[in-house]
């Protein structure tokens, strides 16, 4: 009695392993999440769609899911407080994405010490941050570093 009852246990876990195997094999692929920041300081002959057009292109091209675009219009980086800015930081410490697409740092923040306390702190959120111009993972200890003389530079 023991040994048909340690059979049928038997057949039934590899049953449920092979269905689960069979379940993970037909599961599409999870994309990497992204979300898009732009920012315009002035109203005047900027448009924030410009960044996004190449953002998108961008995304479209690595594979990555946009699940967000955050816009910031007339508002200039060295503010340390930005609506959309705020609302995309809010979403990335609930973990709704991995990654944030910039077209250029200096669209996220001109102030050098506001900066790289933004980028700590969605680093501690596993989220990271992808800037088309500088073409850098800022993720890195090399990134980091070149990340404080970009933004330093970028504040003057």
């Amino acid at each position: 009695m023991v040994y048909w009852i340690s059979i049928v246990f038997v057949s039934v876990c590899i049953d449920f392993e092979y269905r689960s195997v069979l379940q993970w094999a037909m599961d599409e692929p999870k994309k990497t999440k992204i979300a898009l920041y732009a920012r315009v300081s002035t109203l005047l002959n900027q448009d924030p769609e410009n960044q996004l057009v190449h953002l998108r292109l961008f995304a479209k091209a690595r594979g990555f899911e946009v699940v967000a675009e955050f816009v910031d219009k007339g508002i200039s980086g060295a503010k340390e407080r930005r609506p959309a800015l705020d609302e995309m930081r809010r979403r990335a410490l609930k973990g709704e994405f991995q990654l944030i697409g910039v077209a250029a740092l200096d669209r996220l923040g001109r102030n050098t010490k506001h900066l790289l306390i933004l980028i700590d702190e969605l680093k501690h959120c596993s989220v990271s941050i992808i800037s088309l111009r500088e073409g850098i993972d800022f993720s890195s200890p090399i990134g980091q570093a070149t990340l404080t003389i970009i933004s330093a530079i970028s504040q003057l």
